[in-house]
């Protein structure tokens, strides 16, 4: 498997292959990912690249429940890399991107840890409901895991994705966290997946 070193050259092999692991998607090491020459940032999550991503509705209200959907991206015209991840998650963006245990799945969100409340204290009085994730079940990850993995590079939990499932949803109020996302996504150059959109997930 040749991890390519620039975003236009890609060797695709037979068969798909995961890539490397992705490094800690944690804000407080985005000086690493930052610097000059940093190598991660044009490896690609897998081989032959997906370039998709899912997302994980945990309190969807599309469909009354949890809900699952699919998202194409062309960040550059060019495959997803774990480059177009690290921003998103480092302090210059408030960590937005966290990992959960499961490889593969991440969770969107203004996460702030006691760490950094202590370092921001200004950080307290704007926290968001998306604050702390709650419980994720473990049918839910299991289904992430075993249903949306195999078609995308990540699945990504969130509260809500807003727009980005194409249509606004009344019910919603207004979410900081679901425009961040909107945004990112659009940068991606997104395209959503037909019949992959809104589908119901287990919610035992």
């Amino acid at each position: 498997m040749v991890l390519s070193k620039t975003r236009r050259e890609v060797e695709a092999p037979a068969g798909r292959r995961r890539g490397r692991k992705s490094p800690p998607l944690d804000p407080r090491d985005s000086e690493r990912f930052f610097r000059e020459g940093a190598s991660w940032n044009e490896m690609l999550f897998q081989q032959p690249p997906r370039s998709c991503i899912g997302l994980v509705e945990k309190d969807g209200r599309a469909v009354e429940g949890p809900a699952y959907t699919e998202i194409k991206v062309q960040p550059d015209g060019d495959y997803l890399r774990i480059g177009d991840l690290i921003y998103p998650c480092s302090e210059l963006d408030c960590g937005f991107i966290h990992p959960l245990q499961q490889e593969g799945l991440l969770w969107f969100g203004r996460l702030v840890s006691a760490e950094q409340l202590k370092k921001y204290p200004s950080l307290g009085p704007w926290r968001q409901k998306d604050g702390s994730h709650g419980d994720i079940l473990q049918s839910q990850v299991v289904h992430a895991t075993s249903q949306y993995l195999r078609d995308c590079d990540v699945v990504f939990f969130t509260l809500e994705c807003g727009e980005a499932r194409g249509r606004y949803v009344d019910k919603y109020d207004y979410n900081e966290t679901a425009k961040r996302l909107v945004v990112w996504l659009r940068n991606l150059r997104m395209s959503l997946v037909p019949d992959r959109i809104s589908i119901p997930m287990p919610s035992t």
